[in-house]
């Protein structure tokens, strides 16, 4: 009797084919920014809940940034800030500066804070439940100055920031050691991927020598690398990609090249 409904629980770890199979009203995926194969979990999943191009069933994919373990949240975030890609609903991207495209749904620390006052009345949400979004991210943000003056490290502020964000680029922080200052990078980062203005000075090609001996600039649609480390299926060749072209006759010393060489056996 009854409509015999069932809940299925299942890790993913190593295996993202466990998804496939029964078709679902709701498919939820927990923790997605520490798990380095959700892309191909979700394309595997998605059978299950379209049929035909048209969605009877719902799937989401939730988590927080940070990851410390390699390129795990690099699915998550491509997911958030290319939701059609992956036939998800897109947002206007409210949060990131200078932000042109769509994005995943995000909900900042501020919102919906539960802290109330010796009365029980909420502080930083009116009686029908709307954020007073001064007060509460001048909340936020004076616990996070707190953070910043007494922590020993700058990781752990970054993790602090990261699980705590106010903006998406914030929650997308990247863990892995180095000198740099990460947050600021971060946000530089997001204006150039969120940009589209600057998408159009982008050209990928390839440089061959010409009969003549000079070198010739072919341009190509695809070919760039645009992520690290790769996928077993990705192409490593590469091309070269020019911003903006060099000057003719250019004055000794305008440009500066640079390598980042390696060595095998």
């Amino acid at each position: 009797m009854g409509y015999k409904s069932e809940i299925i629980g299942a890790s993913l770890k190593d295996d993202p084919s466990r998804v496939r199979g029964k078709a679902g009203k709701l498919i939820l995926f927990e923790e997605g920014g520490s798990f380095p194969e959700l892309a191909a979990a979700w394309s595997i999943a998605r059978p299950s809940v379209e049929q035909d191009g048209i969605a009877f069933g719902l799937m989401l994919v939730f988590g927080t940034g940070g990851d410390t373990k390699g390129n795990n949240f690099a699915p998550l975030r491509d997911m958030f800030y290319h939701p059609d890609g992956y036939n998800c609903i897109g947002f206007e991207n409210i949060w990131d500066e200078y932000a042109t495209d769509k994005c995943g749904f995000f909900c900042p620390q501020y919102t919906n804070l539960a802290n109330r006052d010796e009365d029980g009345k909420r502080i930083y949400m009116d009686e029908d439940g709307n954020t007073r979004r001064k007060a509460a991210l001048d909340y936020i943000l004076e616990l996070r100055r707190q953070v910043i003056e007494n922590a020993s490290n700058s990781n752990t502020i970054d993790r602090y920031v990261a699980e705590n964000a106010i903006t998406p680029q914030e929650a997308c922080l990247d863990f892995r050691g180095n000198i740099f200052p990460k947050k600021e990078l971060q946000e530089q980062l997001a204006r150039i991927r969120t940009n589209t203005n600057l998408k159009n000075y982008k050209q990928i090609g390839d440089l061959t020598w010409s009969e003549d001996g000079s070198i010739k600039w072919t341009i190509k649609k695809t070919g760039d690398i645009t992520h690290y480390p790769l996928n077993k299926d990705d192409d490593p060749t590469g091309s070269v990609v020019i911003w903006e072209h060099p000057v003719k006759e250019a004055p000794v010393g305008l440009y500066i090249a640079g390598i980042d060489s390696y060595d095998y056996d």
